[in-house]
């Protein structure tokens, strides 16, 4: 096996073809996206092709980059292998290489940051979710023989309407009266109105988040297209305070129903992701989000919910299993292996 530095994206994108030629190409639009946000933000950017010994036949490719805030840890990702990969050897070069950069630790995988693909799936079920990574089972076997050890975990857990104590919407409604809040569905029009209140609201919610960056306001434009499509707009919301949004909710359609719950899937919605202000927060917004996210599912007949994509050591994760009896249904990490 040798190790080679690619000196042009081009190329490494070539290198992903010949790898995974469905996959690449599929992705191709936002690899490129990523790789845009990558090189405004980050430094020490290196991609790398490891190849049979006569150079002729591409093995994995692979990006390495560093965040200007944290010199220690280097990032990965961008990971294509094929099953005549000694990985063992090919994490030993480049964590060799990093290590002389000055890093403590090794890190992925992460698309750049976290608007884009990161994790992989520890539980190989099919995706449940718009968003959630997608990875042959060969990569976790080749992170494991390699000396990776799962570092950020991650859960997606479900709750049924028995579980959970639906609350009245006109108590509901009366509560968000009270701190002068308004309700609104995130319809394509309110999306566009307040577009860049979520792309501000989104950044400052998240910032300090593992792999979180702020990313350009056109990029989320384009990621929120994508989102869209999956998205059930009767069931996301928002509420605003003097006519912007302080906080959302959205929710999503199931790609697929999980074989584990025995349910069909148009009785069933997920719960994607919801932020609320700094300013605002220690309210209870984030359970009344919550409740109404619930209750509204409840008026359409939808009894089962699935809390996507939580990180296991945030206080949603936790509050999801104590307050709405949620229990596991999918796990997810990101690697950590030392230089």
């Amino acid at each position: 096996m040798q190790l080679i530095a690619i000196d042009s994206y081009t190329a490494f994108h070539e290198i992903g073809l010949q790898l995974n030629a469905a996959v690449v190409s599929k992705d191709a639009a936002i690899e490129s996206l990523a790789y845009s946000q990558l090189v405004k933000h980050h430094k020490h950017i290196q991609l790398w092709a490891a190849m049979s010994d006569d150079a002729t036949i591409p093995l994995a490719r692979i990006i390495v980059f560093y965040k200007p805030s944290d010199p220690a840890t280097a990032y990965w990702g961008w990971y294509q292998a094929n099953d005549q990969l000694n990985s063992v050897l090919f994490w030993e070069a480049i964590t060799k290489k990093q290590h002389l950069l000055g890093a403590k630790q090794l890190v992925g995988p992460l698309l750049g940051t976290t608007w884009f693909e990161y994790r992989y799936k520890l539980t190989l079920d099919a995706p449940l979710v718009f968003g959630e990574p997608i990875h042959p089972e060969l990569y976790l076997q080749q992170l494991q023989q390699a000396g990776f050890v799962p570092w950020k975990q991650f859960n997606t857990a479900w709750s049924t309407l028995e579980r959970v104590k639906i609350k009245s919407l006109a108590k509901l409604a009366d509560r968000m009266q009270e701190k002068g809040l308004t309700f609104e569905s995130i319809t394509t029009t309110l999306e566009a109105q307040h577009l860049r209140a979520f792309h501000h609201l989104t950044t400052v919610c998240f910032k300090g988040n593992t792999g979180f960056e702020e990313i350009d306001f056109e990029v989320y434009q384009l990621l929120m297209k994508g989102l869209g499509n999956s998205m059930d707009r009767s069931l996301s919301f928002a509420f605003l305070y003097e006519g912007q949004p302080i906080a959302y909710l959205i929710t999503q359609q199931l790609l697929e129903a999980p074989a584990a719950l025995n349910v069909d899937k148009d009785r069933c919605r997920v719960l994607r992701n919801f932020a609320v202000s700094p300013d605002f927060r220690n309210q209870g917004l984030g359970l009344m989000l919550a409740d109404f996210f619930h209750a509204l599912c409840a008026q359409k007949n939808i009894h089962t919910y699935i809390y996507a994509l939580m990180s296991a050591a945030e206080l949603s994760d936790r509050g999801a299993a104590t307050l709405l009896g949620a229990q596991p249904l999918a796990s997810y990490a990101l690697f950590q292996k030392a230089c």
